[in-house]
């Protein structure tokens, strides 16, 4: 729980950064702000696991175990 806590925290640090004001996104293009959202969602999910992997998470403890 705590290595999902911290890696929540960087995500968050990192979306903050990279956080645009409401009247950019109406100023700007379709394209611009999909692109931007793209930008955002890659940075927050790769720090994210980048975060996890480097507190000791390993790709096992992401599968499902039988009862």
């Amino acid at each position: 729980l705590a290595r999902v806590g911290i890696a929540n925290a960087a995500m968050w640090l990192v979306l903050d950064q990279l956080h645009r004001p409401t009247a950019w996104w109406l100023e700007h293009g379709t394209w611009d702000r999909v692109g931007w959202l793209g930008v955002s969602i890659a940075a927050g999910a790769g720090v994210y696991f980048v975060v996890l992997f480097a507190l000791g998470t390993r790709t096992s403890d992401f599968r499902l175990r039988q009862s």
